[in-house]
């Protein structure tokens, strides 16, 4: 893995433990800290397979599915989703401010979607070819 990556890696998951601090310092829904560990983490296990053949190994066909799932949910919460509506400390903060920072979110979480685009493709690709 180029060391590029390690330091996104690194930062993507200091990313994760400072949306839950904030979560829990500002009484954010409980679900929606559940969806960041869940769409980092597997972010993150992406990017390791791709890189390392032994994780790998343990990703099938299937693992696009969730890919695919937080995806969509990115999609939603980055394009339609009021931000407002999941913490009662966003209340106070503009509508520019909330933009910007959904603005953000996509930027810092593109490079594990490029990734993981790449590894879905390498794990559909067997699918499709002829036998």
């Amino acid at each position: 893995m180029p060391l590029l990556m390690k330091i996104y890696v690194g930062f993507l998951i200091l990313m994760i433990l400072v949306n839950s601090v904030f979560w829990f310092k500002y009484g954010g829904k409980i679900w929606m800290l559940f969806y960041e560990f869940f769409s980092g983490g597997y972010l993150t296990l992406m990017i390791f397979a791709y890189w390392y053949p032994n994780v790998k190994a343990y990703f099938g066909a299937w693992s696009v599915i969730p890919f695919a799932i937080i995806l969509a949910c990115d999609f939603y919460l980055s394009m339609w989703a009021k931000l407002r509506d999941f913490s009662p400390a966003l209340k106070d903060v503009s509508e520019k401010e909330l933009e910007v920072s959904k603005a953000l979110s996509v930027l810092v979480a593109s490079p594990g979607y490029i990734v993981g685009v790449l590894l879905s493709v390498k794990l559909l690709m067997p699918l499709f070819q002829a036998t």
